[in-house]
């Protein structure tokens, strides 16, 4: 059985978004346990969710934030990959 993606649904396409953006998943809806974020789109659980519902204001705010979380989660990750050698 097909898992159901940070979209909701298997069987929507990524392309399709709330209020004409564009969502950022890219199928991998892989959640960090620290920060609650996706580890391949940034957002959360709940950003997921809303996309398509949400209003413009509220996705440019999300997207503008992306940058910032995928940084941290990939130095996080560089960190405890350093920890392991």
């Amino acid at each position: 059985m097909a898992g159901l993606g940070c979209r909701g649904r298997a069987d929507r396409p990524a392309e399709h978004a709330g209020a004409g953006m564009r969502s950022p998943c890219v199928e991998v809806c892989r959640f960090d346990g620290c920060t609650g974020w996706c580890v391949a789109c940034g957002r959360t659980l709940d950003e997921c969710r809303i996309w398509r519902k949400a209003s413009r204001p509220k996705l440019l705010a999300i997207s503008a934030d992306l940058p910032r979380r995928l940084a941290k989660l990939a130095a996080r990750a560089s960190q405890t990959a350093g920890d392991r050698s």
